[in-house]
């Protein structure tokens, strides 16, 4: 047992050891989950391993045992500093409980939820659109991830600042949901994206049974719809992670002109890279039936993951944030109210007094990645395909 005092009022005795930890605090429930951290080899060595290729650790198996036989020193250390930092927050008490899982180890993974295990295995932290949707506030912190080891010398610590953003930007998730209902407003987008998108899908589909056999065309109707849900997953990712992403890093803002050019430009080459990648995929869509289609369909995939899945929408949409902030004056609290549609078009408008081009829009064609004009080009390239034959 340990004694924690004036972090929720008071002082709490608290069960470190325990499965789970409640707190309460005028009203407000924390909760944090220590049993689906699974601190043994054989479970966390391969998340380990697979971490290796992204992170590229030294020497994953003497990881594994040192983060094992140093945690539990700073387990204690570990909840504090949790309970601390939810509790500074003023955004907590929008939500009458958090539930806070301590994970690591793929044996407490929620093989059943739609994230990827690539995902889950490389990321600080996440939260899950469906249970959000149900009013379930939970966040999952990779504990394995949010640490430092220096194996030469056998020391392990806590990546405080680390924990700090992971923690602020995945709660930013769930009152950006509560405030605006931004992942129920999902389904809409999508909706609205294949309306646009259905009748050059019917026409390609179409035109390419020509060339193919029945099983053969079937993968390049399915291309077509695994491009339609990457351009709906980019548009909220712009969206969403992109106000988590700034609000993880508010306290780095410094709202001048030289600042505010510093984030253009990453954003800007952000763009660029998007940009690159969406002719890539225009282009094997377009000229499937001149190549290899298991070797296209493969490539097809690596390019829309990157489009859907990349970095590039943390930088971009957070960028927008600043800019409307920079420009319009308008507060985070409202931005955040606002709907895609709105935010976009308030970006716009903030960018017009910047005097240079937007780098992003959704139907006016003034951004370098113009949406309307991605679901326009794929139109044209229909078009040519059927007067061609």
């Amino acid at each position: 047992m340990g004694l924690i005092s004036d972090i929720f009022g008071g002082s709490n005795q608290l069960d470190y050891n325990s499965s789970k930890i409640n707190l309460n605090f005028d009203g407000f429930k924390l909760n944090i989950i220590t049993n689906t951290l699974k601190a043994d080899i054989k479970s966390l060595k391969y998340d380990n391993q697979y971490s290796n290729k992204i992170f590229n650790f030294q020497d994953t198996e003497k990881r594994t045992q040192t983060f094992l036989s140093l945690f539990n020193k700073s387990k204690i250390e570990l909840i504090d500093f949790i309970i601390h930092e939810i509790k500074i927050n003023p955004l907590y008490k929008e939500v009458p409980c958090i539930n806070i899982y301590l994970m690591g180890g793929m044996d407490a993974r929620p093989l059943d939820d739609k994230l990827s295990f690539y995902k889950m295995s490389s990321a600080l932290g996440w939260v899950m659109t469906r249970e959000i949707k149900q009013g379930k506030y939970n966040i999952y912190l990779n504990i394995p991830l949010l640490m430092y080891i220096s194996l030469e010398d056998n020391i392990y610590s806590l990546q405080k600042e680390r924990i700090r953003d992971t923690l602020q930007h995945e709660q930013e998730h769930i009152i950006h949901e509560i405030k605006n209902h931004v992942f129920v407003d999902e389904a809409i987008i999508r909706k609205r994206i294949y309306k646009a998108l259905y009748p050059y899908h019917q026409a390609l589909i179409s035109e390419y049974k020509k060339f193919f056999l029945l099983g053969s065309w079937f993968d390049y109707k399915k291309c077509l719809m695994l491009l339609r849900e990457s351009i709906s997953l980019l548009m909220r990712g712009i969206h969403t992670e992109g106000f988590a992403r700034y609000f993880e890093n508010t306290s780095k803002y410094t709202y001048t002109f030289s600042s505010w050019k510093d984030n253009y430009w990453k954003a800007y080459y952000a763009v660029r890279e998007l940009n690159r990648n969406f002719e890539s995929i225009i282009d094997i869509l377009f000229y499937f039936p001149k190549h290899n289609a298991k070797s296209d369909l493969k490539t097809f995939k690596l390019y829309l993951d990157s489009i859907s899945g990349g970095i590039e929408k943390y930088d971009i949409g957070a960028f927008m944030v600043y800019t409307i902030i920079f420009y319009n004056n308008k507060t985070f609290e409202e931005i955040l109210y606002m709907s895609v549609y709105q935010f976009f078009k308030e970006y716009e408008s903030a960018m017009t007094k910047s005097g240079l081009e937007p780098v992003v829009s959704l139907n006016s064609g003034k951004g370098m990645l113009d949406f309307n004009s991605i679901l326009g080009r794929i139109s044209k390239e229909v078009d040519k395909k059927s007067l061609k034959d």
